[in-house]
């Protein structure tokens, strides 16, 4: 059983690799059980990451491992979007004892994880380097996988009551976009967009479509092994509509 409070993990770099900023541990409650097999184990942790440019990621959460590697609740948090939950199971075992991959995934068992973001009714903007920033307001973001490591679903739906474009050069032309809705789904066959729909300046806009994805496109971005005719996904291939 291991408890701290307040430390950095700076001061761990003889035994653990840190991020370049470095981490910055408000509490870590780290519980284990293991003599043989995947190890059993729960945390409960806060801390605040850093990169090198000195911006900071927070993350904190509860996690269990056993037969399966279940999040009760993790917030992933920064100070350029709203904050992200996590939620549910995924497929992943922890083995101490392994030489080589301490980390094993079962490609066949089922994966159960949920996500949510929102962000409030003032704006909140979204920096996009030297094209300027994104006005969001109301964004609600809900994502769910299913299915098996080897074959996953993913199912999106994301509202926002309001979307302004704001270019570095205070250009006069900036349409804002409101009441967007989008509905959809990504699995290994196809991405696929049930429902896209909005207001631009007051005139609404729809669309729907899906882009074919190749038979093995998704086993070679999951395993890395990509065979010699391995290619991205034709857009010619894609099809939709647009009102």
């Amino acid at each position: 059983q291991l408890n701290l409070r307040h430390a950095s993990l700076d001061d761990f770099t003889n035994f653990i690799q840190t991020p370049p900023g470095g981490v910055d541990l408000a509490q870590l409650d780290l519980a284990d059980d293991w003599s043989n097999g995947p190890g059993q184990f729960s945390v409960n942790a806060k801390a605040a990451v850093r990169d090198r440019a000195g911006h900071f990621f927070t993350i904190q959460g509860k996690l269990a491992g056993g037969q399966t590697l279940r999040i009760d609740a993790l917030k992933l948090g920064s100070a350029v979007a709203p904050p992200l939950r996590l939620q549910g199971t995924l497929p992943v075992q922890i083995l101490p004892a392994a030489t080589d991959h301490w980390i094993v995934p079962d490609d066949q068992a089922a994966i159960d994880l949920k996500a949510d973001m929102a962000s409030g009714p003032d704006d909140m903007m979204l920096p996009l380097g030297s094209h300027g920033q994104l006005a969001l307001a109301q964004g609600n973001l809900h994502a769910e996988a299913s299915g098996t490591l080897a074959r996953p679903s993913v199912a999106l739906t994301l509202d926002v009551a309001r979307l302004r474009w704001q270019s570095m050069t205070n250009d006069p032309l900036q349409p804002a976009i409101t009441n967007l809705k989008l509905n959809g789904t990504i699995t290994p066959e196809r991405l696929k967009l049930n429902q896209l729909a909005f207001s631009l300046d007051g005139q609404p806009v729809s669309a729907a479509g899906q882009w074919p994805l190749p038979e093995d496109f998704w086993n070679a971005l999951r395993t890395g092994d990509k065979s010699p005719g391995w290619k991205l996904p034709d857009w010619r291939q894609a099809s939709g509509q647009l009102r």
